[in-house]
């Protein structure tokens, strides 16, 4: 992939757990199910992260990929 871009659409924040809301796009190098190369691919994904002391210990990530038809 090349071209990556991060657009944050909100954050949560509550004790040591930390949820960020992103659009993401990034363009495709080689052919994939339902994108060809070339192609433009994005997602809605949310991580969630947990902090100890100042550090991330833990991260989760969700994504949902629209297909060239959404």
């Amino acid at each position: 992939m090349s071209e990556q871009n991060f657009e944050v659409v909100r954050t949560t924040c509550e004790g040591g757990r930390v949820v960020v809301e992103m659009n993401w796009s990034a363009t495709i190098l080689l052919d994939l199910p339902y994108w060809d190369a070339g192609d433009r691919i994005r997602a809605r994904t949310t991580a969630v992260f947990e902090v100890s002391e100042g550090k991330i210990v833990s991260q989760d990530s969700y994504d949902c990929y629209y297909t060239a038809d959404a």
